[in-house]
């Protein structure tokens, strides 16, 4: 029987006991304990990949959002290696990286690109050492697999009350400085005019994003954590440009996508070609994906027949015309 530690980083969608526990050991879709598990802690990221993702896509800190998971990757593989659960080393880790990455803010663009371009690829060859050390000179099993890609089946009882506690804190962050994110992604100057600083409210919502994704890495892994972090939200932003209808409808279309995926997770023990189920991690993302590309669809009809577009979508003259945000 492994222990909670073992348990967090096995990949509980693809196989292993937890995986198993799932198929075989429940009554039924909501009588599972680890499907009661899966749902609240996918709940939790859902909610806050709808409300940090999307200031993240209008502000144009997508690549920072997919910077902030790699990062995260040595964080949560030094976690293990000292036995502790891998979420506080997403934690540590994110938070670390976001206060780096917006003292980058201050630079040029150019040197901005090269100190992302940097911690990125120290982060990757630390988290390569760590996850060989964790592989080979511990009891864990499945570290390299758990630490990518993820393990929604098989999150603890324990583990959700700090994913509780982080949700709180990610979306009380973000309602505190919601309207000078909007402003100053649109006009700087215009936050600075009434007496806030807007590299303020940058480093809070960067902190905000790192726990966020921290969060995400732990339920679908370093890798994919950030396709549900900027999916959902971008597929929004595509269609309007009401910043609360977008923060409240990503949130709904994330928690639903992961609802989704989790359900196909548990009915794919009968799907071919092993009957031995698919990643939960990899069919939520299949289906933030197509709900995007539907997306972009859509924005491109509204296109042809005269209509407007959203924050994120079409050209520079496409945005133009009521691309304007409104809180």
């Amino acid at each position: 029987m492994i222990n909670w530690g073992m348990a967090v980083i096995s990949l509980a969608a693809a196989q292993g006991t937890g995986s198993k526990a799932v198929a075989n050991g429940a009554s039924g879709f909501l009588f599972s304990s680890p499907v009661d598990h899966a749902l609240v802690a996918g709940t939790l990221v859902a909610i806050c990949a709808g409300v940090v993702g999307t200031f993240a896509v209008f502000r144009g800190q997508s690549f920072a959002t997919h910077s902030l998971s790699d990062i995260g990757a040595a964080g949560g593989a030094a976690a293990l290696l000292a036995g502790v659960t891998p979420l506080a080393g997403f934690a540590s880790m994110g938070t670390v990286a976001a206060i780096a990455l917006e003292s980058a803010e201050t630079t040029s663009a150019k040197d901005r690109d090269i100190t992302t371009g940097v911690l990125l690829g120290g982060s990757f060859g630390l988290s390569a050492l760590l996850l060989y050390l964790a592989s080979n000179f511990t009891n864990v099993s499945g570290a390299t697999t758990g630490v990518l890609f993820g393990s929604l089946f098989t999150v603890s009882a324990s583990t959700l009350p700090f994913l509780a506690a982080i949700s709180v804190v990610v979306v009380l962050s973000v309602g505190l400085v919601a309207r000078r994110l909007t402003l100053a992604s649109f006009d700087p100057d215009l936050v600075r005019v009434k007496g806030k600083s807007p590299r303020t409210a940058g480093l809070i919502f960067l902190v905000a994003l790192g726990l966020a994704v921290a969060m995400a890495s732990l339920s679908l892994g370093a890798i994919l954590s950030a396709a549900l972090m900027i999916g959902p939200a971008a597929s929004v932003l595509r269609l309007t440009s009401r910043v609360g209808t977008a923060v409240l409808t990503a949130s709904l279309l994330a928690v639903a996508e992961t609802w989704l995926g989790i359900y196909l997770a548990y009915e794919s023990y009968s799907w071919p070609p092993n009957h031995d189920g698919w990643p939960a991690s990899f069919l939520v993302v299949a289906l933030v994906l197509l709900v995007y590309l539907a997306s972009r669809g859509l924005e491109r009809l509204r296109v042809l027949m005269g209509g407007n577009v959203g924050l994120s979508g079409g050209s520079a003259t496409e945005r133009g015309r009521g691309a304007t945000p409104h809180v």
